[in-house]
């Protein structure tokens, strides 16, 4: 079985509380993580974009 509690209305188990950071620095530290990885999916998707020598994105069909 395993230990919950109540916060506010809500029941939290003990792995669910462990997902909820205690302080405000590691809060910002947990956005920031969440962000980065957010920022590495849009560059590794712009890389995958084809573009021609000036930078302008190149249908798939169409040539340099």
């Amino acid at each position: 079985m395993q230990d919950t509690q109540t916060i506010g209305n809500k029941k939290r188990t003990s792995e669910s509380l462990q997902k909820i950071p205690s302080t405000k620095n590691e809060y910002r530290i947990q956005c920031k993580k969440e962000m980065d990885l957010g920022q590495q999916e849009k560059v590794y998707e712009w890389l995958k974009q084809r573009v021609n020598r000036y930078g302008k994105a190149v249908a798939e069909n169409e040539k340099d």
